[in-house]
């Protein structure tokens, strides 16, 4: 089963569905550790500029990623494959996710619609905590979902939670006495849109590592918004 922990320190096996589902506790978001991970790349991240020769950083991020959880280096995705939604998604997070959730139908956009009202009127830590934990319990009960959409926003959830955290706690202002429309300038948006797209591209194209890809362009997306 995938923890925290495990994740932390090896292999991420969150896209392994019969090890992840087989044992989840069904107050906990089993896929927590792509949230975890994901902000392992941003504290890397952390100093560092994206800014000049794109791939050569995108290279440098995914070969630490490789490296921290043993995932192959070739099972990433190339430049080239993000190249082109990287650069759509960074001047706007909040607009390329909001396409997201029109683009989506029935059970998934109702998710994406309430994990967006999340992050957008939640007024303090324990809300949050609480809203998001409801919000994975939810997900888990739609019984008729596929586990790849299942797992993509069992991810997706983990990505919105550690990310706010992350960027709220660098932040010159607290992100919970924010009005929506100031929140949706923060980079927590580019994190999720592009582990939907690093998630996709790799189902997509039929290899790769799903978890890895979307930890990866996730980082890389937020990242370059940093001043």
């Amino acid at each position: 089963m995938c923890t925290p922990n495990v994740c932390v320190q090896a292999s991420c096996a969150c896209f392994s569905f019969d090890q992840t589902f087989r044992a989840f506790n069904a107050h906990r978001n089993p896929f927590e550790c792509v949230g975890v991970a994901h902000n392992v790349g941003l504290e890397h991240l952390e100093g560092r500029s994206v800014q000049g020769e794109l791939e050569a950083s995108y290279d440098s991020l995914t070969s630490f990623l490789a490296g921290r959880y043993n995932i192959a280096k070739r099972d990433f995705l190339p430049w080239a494959s993000i190249e082109n939604a990287f650069i759509d998604t960074v001047p706007d997070g909040y607009r390329s996710f909001s396409r997201l959730v029109r683009d989506a139908a029935g059970a998934e956009r109702k998710i994406l619609e309430d994990l967006q009202d999340i992050l957008l009127t939640v007024e303090s830590q324990k809300s949050f905590e609480r809203k998001i934990d409801k919000l994975v319990r939810n997900i888990l009960g739609k019984s008729k979902m596929d586990r790849q959409t299942l797992a993509k926003l069992l991810g997706l959830t983990a990505v919105a939670k550690h990310s706010f955290n992350y960027w709220n706690a660098i932040s010159n202002t607290d992100f919970f006495h924010e009005d929506a429309q100031a929140r949706r300038g923060n980079g927590f948006w580019a994190d999720m849109v592009g582990f939907v797209v690093g998630v996709a591209i790799t189902v997509a194209t039929g290899g790769g590592d799903p978890v890895g890809n979307g930890i990866a362009a996730g980082t890389f997306f937020s990242n370059a918004r940093r001043r």
